[in-house]
């Protein structure tokens, strides 16, 4: 079965580097982007009898390109602040966490699409436990459900969301599948996946940054992993984390 693997560089003597200017970069972005939303909100409220439609579209459009600017430094800050937070190690039941993160994100499901097929998901044998950041693997499960649960075909209504969680761990090696029966992404785009504020899509059909599976990447290469992607026995996407022997 074919698969793309994206290999751990935690060894990397630049990383700390990297990830301090990421952090330095969007830290300091965040007080110009307040102004520019806050400013461009005072100019519309206070010359709204003043303004035309053109006037007002344009200030329309800084508003909104300033709040998603500041949505993805907000992005970048937690990405570069998931190295900070691997000192909080424990070990603990990964079933556990799965299980609390897939609740959470179908609840949200079902509170925003009452109209829609509710969820069917199944994790058909227990997780192990293991050793690491237990709130790094909360965010993981969160980021990979949602991508399951968003990218469904709009064009079939009576479409449920399937997922199922597994393990298939083998001679040592412990890996974690999550697949899905969403719409898939063709093998020639699965390097790009994990490229931060990668859209694949449309944002007007599927809203959102392009980080979730950039947060699972940074995860697995901070806990010694690897990120795998393989097309799903569900007929959609299957993300693959794997780790040698001393996972536990």
């Amino acid at each position: 079965m074919t698969s793309h693997s994206r290999k751990s560089n935690s060894a990397n003597p630049n990383e700390d580097a990297v990830q301090k200017l990421v952090y330095g970069i969007s830290h300091d972005l965040g007080a110009p982007l307040r102004a520019v939303v806050q400013f461009s909100q005072l100019l519309e409220q206070q010359l709204d009898a003043h303004l035309d439609e053109k006037a007002r579209y344009w200030l329309h459009l800084i508003r909104d390109g300033g709040s998603k600017a500041q949505a993805m430094v907000e992005a970048l800050l937690r990405y570069s602040r998931l190295s900070s937070r691997m000192r909080a190690h424990n070990r603990f039941s990964l079933q556990d966490v799965a299980v609390a993160a897939i609740d959470e994100q179908v609840n949200r499901w079902r509170y925003t699409h009452p109209q829609a097929m509710q969820p069917d998901w199944d994790i058909p044998a227990p997780l192990p436990h293991i050793t690491g950041a237990m709130e790094h693997w909360h965010l993981f499960f969160s980021c990979v459900v949602a991508n399951a649960l968003l990218f469904q075909p709009k064009d079939r209504p009576d479409n449920i969301p399937r997922l199922r969680v597994l393990d298939e761990s083998r001679n040592e090696t412990f890996c974690l599948v999550i697949e899905d029966n969403g719409i898939g992404v063709a093998e020639n785009r699965w390097p790009e996946l994990t490229r931060p504020f990668m859209r694949g899509q449309s944002e007007q059909d599927y809203p959102g940054l392009g980080m979730g599976l950039a947060y699972c990447e940074r995860i697995a290469h901070l806990h010694g992993g690897s990120l795998d992607f393989r097309l799903s026995s569900l007929g959609g996407l299957a993300v693959v984390y794997s780790h040698g022997p001393e996972t536990g």
